[in-house]
């Protein structure tokens, strides 16, 4: 058992589909991840993910998926046995200052699209790679 502060939470740590971790100091060795983080209370408030650690060792920056997008995809394996995810078939760049600059456009805001999968419900949609994206449902 190790002791630790939650320092932050919706921390985007650029490591796959979540950008909505939780931060903390406490010491995650290699081999737990997967385990839980408590709150004071006993309460599993996260599933240890990654640790940011510039030594490479248990020393650094932990970071645990929250325990509400843990508990949808246990309910997901519970009922149907896999984990249903979004696709819609793009990769996305951020747009960069320099990004923006060669573009011609105004501010760094939006991704761009660095390509689209055939076959894919972007591409049906009609989203081609070289589109910039600065809205999404409803949201800048």
């Amino acid at each position: 058992v190790t002791v630790g502060v939650l320092s932050a939470r919706s921390r985007d740590i650029q490591a796959g589909p979540y950008d909505d971790f939780l931060q903390t100091d406490a010491s995650i060795n290699r081999g737990n991840s997967g385990g839980p983080l408590f709150n004071a209370r006993g309460e599993v408030i996260g599933v240890n993910t990654a640790i940011v650690s510039p030594s490479g060792g248990s020393i650094g920056i932990g970071f645990a998926v929250p325990s509400r997008t843990a508990r949808t995809v246990v309910d997901q394996l519970i009922s149907t046995g896999r984990i249903e995810r979004g696709f819609i078939g793009v990769r996305l760049q951020e747009i960069t200052p320099s990004i923006a600059e060669a573009l011609g456009m105004p501010g760094a805001k939006g991704a761009l699209v660095a390509s689209v999968e055939a076959g894919s419900p972007a591409q049906k949609a009609g989203i081609q790679a070289g589109d910039v994206i600065t809205r999404f449902n409803d949201k800048d």
